[in-house]
């Protein structure tokens, strides 16, 4: 009976800290931002208000950004903080790079409703896809997917279930498991759950690939970075930057810049 008792409870336990695992995941992975920091016209762009439905009947919003000529579009998805109001000098960079940029706000980001989930904002990139090949008749061999931290893992996931021309990565993790492992190190390996497992998916993506990482990123380690890289198949390329995890682009501009120039060019 002892054994039953102690049996049940260490189940119990267990179950707890799944629960409490789940709890912190759900707290820490999500900050959306529902404020209106400006739009492209204050950096002297043109660009057209997108609203799109998801599959799963959420609304959300973006901005297209045109690039009159350009044979390329980007879809840019930011990183887990902030929203795309928020990121108004890196979409003006971009631009500058002489592409379409298409910047959508996940599910309860800036202007899009509904709360973010790991299957949510799969199926809000997936939108923003569709819309592009739908709306937009644009060839997926021209579509260049670009994702920041979490951006990252959601690109790779999208990647990994429709043809594209190619990803860039910045400063994004292998697996949310490995992220675990660092920020609750206090929790057993077993119990914490390996959502966005980008490790797993990018060893199937085929399509040109370009890493970008700060070596000093304190936020995402630069190890995390490495690691996704080297699971990932050929094509493919790692530039080492520096700076900070959310201003490390701008930080590094010169250098990001021209690596993404000479990767597109490639493309062509």
């Amino acid at each position: 009976m002892f054994m039953v008792k102690s049996f049940l409870f260490l189940i119990a336990i267990g179950l707890l800290i799944v629960v409490y695992v789940r709890y912190l995941e759900a707290k820490s992975v999500f900050f959306p931002y529902k404020g209106l920091d400006g739009d492209p016209s204050l950096m002297q762009l043109t660009y057209e208000d997108i609203f799109i439905k998801t599959a799963d009947n959420v609304d959300l919003h973006g901005w297209f950004i045109p690039y009159p000529g350009s044979k390329f579009t980007m879809l840019y998805c930011h990183g887990n903080g902030g929203n795309i109001t928020t990121r108004l000098e890196k979409l003006l960079i971009m631009h500058q790079l002489q592409i379409n940029v298409f910047a959508i706000d996940y599910r309860g980001y800036g202007r899009s409703k509904g709360v973010p989930t790991e299957s949510g904002v799969y199926l809000d990139v997936k939108s923003a896809y569709d819309y592009l090949i739908h709306k937009l008749n644009l060839h997926p061999d021209n579509i260049i997917l670009y994702g920041e931290s979490l951006g990252g893992a959601i690109i790779v996931d999208l990647a990994s279930k429709v043809e594209v021309g190619a990803l860039i990565l910045e400063g994004t993790f292998s697996s949310g498991k490995d992220i675990g492992k660092i920020i609750y190190p206090f929790i057993p390996k077993i119990f914490i759950p390996n959502a966005y497992d980008s490790l797993k998916k990018i060893r199937d993506i085929r399509k040109p690939k370009l890493f970008i990482h700060s070596q000093i990123d304190k936020v995402i380690p630069f190890k995390l970075g490495e690691k996704l890289y080297e699971a990932s198949l050929e094509p493919k390329k790692f530039i080492p930057i520096v700076g900070a995890h959310g201003t490390a682009f701008i930080e590094s501009q010169y250098e990001t810049t021209k690596e993404i120039t000479q990767f597109i060019d490639n493309l062509k």
